[in-house]
């Protein structure tokens, strides 16, 4: 497949759509994204709380940007250096389709600041079927597997200028969301998930020894470019208690090979939860580095699951703080991943 065809195509349509949006004089620009004198305190109290991270991570997700970091990408490096990460993650799926004007832009920002930079997709997003831009279109087509994305991902790397190359590839397994009746499950795929039947060999046991084979092959895909896995938080205990034969922490470093090799996804909506979450998984190996915590921040202090809620900027730095330093205790603790951008934001600036 002539993978720089279609990214020079899309690299085309920006530019003329871009030159067609010039051209308006109805829509003023929107202002430049800046931090105030108030925001900068704050970034340099997250900034502190991260310092004993070997590994800082920024998530971002282009379908959440506010215009003005779209147009001008180089403004999330800024932010993301004076808030004390170290790595930026870009998130790639449906609602994440990005140009490549400004995937370009904004690697070449992050490698000018000397801060890594990948790419995360989703489990769940291997098989859906996309309106997309050319940017995602060669990573997912209808049906596509988890392998065939590795190896489009792999020739979209090699096509990469040296200014603009990727530092790792996160997937995202979601074997609970294969669940019967989905139609966008993948049709190699001959169990479901169910809460209600677990069990070693059971369907749910049989998914994750599926998921696993598959990380193999992308793995092999995506080398010399590291694997990071990330794993719900959930997986390690199923095991524990007898619910699964596979899906430990170490069957996915195995897999990985990679420092760090597995982010855990925090599922915790509570401060407590958060912490309390992945304690049985950092104690589980000893391996130095190899474990980053993630964890999804709340936009909103009404959710009720899945995401961190916060009431105000101190109690988050509170608890992040405290989430870290105890974190950082077990030699496997290689640093978090925080995001999605705009939901940081959004508490950095809130009164």
């Amino acid at each position: 497949m002539a993978v720089k065809k279609i990214l020079l195509a899309a690299v085309t349509a920006a530019a003329v759509f871009g030159a067609v949006g010039c051209t308006s004089t109805d829509r003023p620009l929107p202002p430049e994204p800046q931090f105030s004198q108030r925001d900068e305190v704050r970034a340099a109290e997250l900034r502190q709380a991260l310092a004993v991270c070997p590994n800082r991570i920024l998530v971002v997700r282009p379908g959440q940007l506010l215009p003005e970091y779209l147009l001008k990408p180089e403004a999330i490096i800024e932010h993301a250096g004076k808030l004390g990460f170290n790595r930026i993650n870009v998130m790639l799926g449906e609602d994440d389709d990005p140009d490549r004007e400004f995937m370009s832009r904004l690697f070449k920002a992050a490698h000018k600041a000397d801060m890594k930079i990948g790419i995360t997709i989703r489990q769940t997003d291997f098989v859906k079927r996309f309106r997309s831009t050319a940017v995602l279109r060669h990573f997912a087509k209808a049906g596509t597997s988890l392998p065939e994305i590795a190896e489009n991902l792999a020739d979209f790397i090699d096509s990469q200028p040296d200014d603009e190359k990727i530092s790792a590839v996160t997937v995202i397994i979601e074997p609970q969301a294969f669940v019967k009746g989905r139609p966008e499950n993948p049709k190699d795929l001959l169990f479901v998930w169910s809460n209600g039947k677990s069990g070693k060999d059971s369907d749910n046991d049989q998914i994750v020894e599926y998921t696993m084979r598959n990380l193999r092959i992308a793995r092999d895909e995506l080398a010399p470019t590291p694997l990071i896995i990330g794993v719900p938080d959930f997986l390690h205990d199923m095991v524990g208690a007898g619910l699964l034969k596979y899906g430990t922490v170490q069957d996915f470093l195995d897999i990985s090979g990679a420092t760090p090799g597995v982010a855990l996804l925090s599922t915790g909506n509570k401060p407590s939860e958060v912490l309390d979450g992945v304690t049985a998984e950092l104690n589980s190996t000893k391996d130095p580095g190899s474990l980053l915590v993630a964890v999804y921040l709340a936009e909103h202090s009404s959710v009720e699951k899945g995401a961190l809620r916060k009431r105000n900027w101190a109690d988050f730095i509170r608890a992040i703080d405290y989430a870290i330093n105890e974190w950082q205790k077990n030699p496997a603790f290689g640093g978090v991943a925080l995001g999605p951008f705009t939901s940081l934001e959004s508490i950095l600036k809130e009164d």
